[in-house]
């Protein structure tokens, strides 16, 4: 086992010149130092990450240019010292959503390959919130004007959503999604999910077998989803925009049928109540006195 102070190679390789903490590392390489590949590694830094895994790396000295290709049997850190550890690889320093923190200690297992602004991952994600499974493909500064993105499929199974969003009303979901998402410079998350969600709690009730397909750009969502719920069935298609608050737009149709209002907690006080209605609307405002369009 060797442990390495970082600074003291960041004249050969860059990307550890922002790091302070010793690096234990131990394996067998064949190579030089730009380009190698390496068996049996055990890499880890203090209490904050640790990583078992067998890799090809080209170009480790132009992280522009630097290619990975592994396998990694462990990968486990502090969700609080990803944005730290990461920035250590960027060119541009990157501020990571709060959502990251809340994740616990997250574990990965899987494959992973490409550059470091563009890698492929397909594998196993365990957070103190649940498991993730993934075969996506993510990204750091792509081109001018994007932060960050990925694209591709991922697969949960009793996630605790309500946590990561901090949002009391909301618990444990159950999906299997495409997703697209980018972060822009400047402005908020936006791109496009798209499968089936088949148990989603809100409020005290969880739902069943839902279908979403819809885009979504910061507070504005267009498309369409369908509840074939045991309590009740819902169709919604349209638009929801409520990036402007003062003047918010809604574009939609809605359908229900046999909706159980006290099984669903909506209306607890009115026992074997049901729901079935059709509305069509488009209008624009924050309140009823203020709307202009039509219901």
């Amino acid at each position: 086992m060797s442990h390495i102070a970082p600074k003291d190679v960041a004249a050969f390789s860059p990307l550890f010149r922002n790091s302070e903490n010793t690096i234990s590392l131990q394996a067998h390489f064949r190579g030089n130092i730009n380009d190698f590949s390496v068996s049996d590694l055990i890499l880890s830094q203090g209490d904050d990450f640790r990583l078992t895994a067998n890799a090809e790396v080209k170009d480790l000295r132009n992280k522009e240019e630097m290619y990975l290709i592994g396998s990694i049997d462990e990968l486990t850190v502090d969700s609080k010292k990803i944005e730290p550890i990461l920035n250590n690889f960027l060119p541009k320093k990157q501020n990571l959503p709060d959502q990251i923190s809340r994740l616990g200690i997250v574990s990965f297992a899987g494959d992973v390959s490409g550059y470091l602004k563009e890698l492929t991952a397909f594998g196993s994600l365990e957070t103190a919130l649940g498991i993730v499974k993934m075969d996506v493909l993510f990204g750091f500064n792509p081109h001018r004007g994007t932060d960050s993105y990925v694209r591709g499929n991922v697969l949960a199974s009793n996630f605790s959503l309500g946590k990561l969003l901090n949002n009391n009303n909301l618990d444990k979901v159950s999906l299997k999604l495409q997703v697209e998402a980018q972060k822009p410079t400047y402005g908020k998350m936006k791109g496009h999910a798209k499968g089936t969600i088949s148990d989603f709690y809100f409020k005290g009730y969880t739902y069943k077998d839902i279908l979403l397909d819809a885009d979504y750009d910061g507070l504005r969502m267009d498309g369409k989803l369908s509840v074939d719920d045991p309590s009740g069935q819902l169709w919604l298609s349209g638009l929801f925009d409520f990036n402007d608050k003062e003047n918010p737009e809604l574009n939609f149709k809605a359908r229900a049928r046999n909706l159980q209002l006290d099984k669903v907690h909506l209306a607890e006080k009115m026992p074997y109540s049901y729901l079935s209605f059709s509305v069509d609307a488009d209008f624009r405002g924050k309140n009823v006195d203020e709307a202009e369009g039509y219901v």
